[in-house]
């Protein structure tokens, strides 16, 4: 199981965002909300394509960037 660390902006619909990344992080996300504009950290083991399907399941504007070394 690899953990990876990611980066998540929502733009837009940013209502109820924060249950959608508990339910997938391993650790506590760090949140700054901008009225409007939420940018997250978080930990997670899912692969991110399954995470862009699990975001755009929930009608999310987002971007979503692999924190890794090689990024």
């Amino acid at each position: 199981m690899k953990f990876r660390n990611y980066c998540l902006v929502v733009m837009g619909n940013t209502k109820n965002i924060l249950p959608e990344i508990i339910k997938i992080s391993e650790t506590k996300p760090n949140m700054l909300d901008a009225k409007g504009i939420i940018i997250s950290t978080f930990t997670s083991n899912i692969e991110p394509r399954e995470l862009s399907d699990y975001f755009k399941l929930n009608k999310r504007n987002f971007l979503l960037f692999d924190l890794n070394e090689n990024n």
